[in-house]
């Protein structure tokens, strides 16, 4: 685990990147992006890096599938919206 933050940073921004190069060329197009919740949570990773490619001028919504509440403490918001599975 000696690189993990490293390799997470590079792989969130190389994905942010491709993002930002997409949505530039292809304006008319929404996109959508399925990735794991390391990637999303808390404003962090590909959604912050997004942000910053775009000066925040490109609206954005995060929805995490199946998380439980007692996992949601943070300092911000986990999510834009929350898919709670109950079994």
């Amino acid at each position: 685990f000696d690189n993990f933050f490293t390799a997470q940073v590079l792989w969130d921004e190389t994905m942010a990147e491709k993002i930002a190069l997409f949505a530039q060329a292809n304006p008319d197009y929404q996109v959508v992006v399925i990735a794991g919740q390391g990637h999303i949570i808390y404003g962090y990773g590909i959604p912050s890096r997004v942000a910053r490619r775009f000066n925040n001028q490109l609206e954005q919504i995060s929805v995490l599938l199946g998380v439980q509440s007692e996992k949601l403490a943070g300092e911000n918001a986990i999510a834009d919206y929350l898919w709670e599975h109950l079994f």
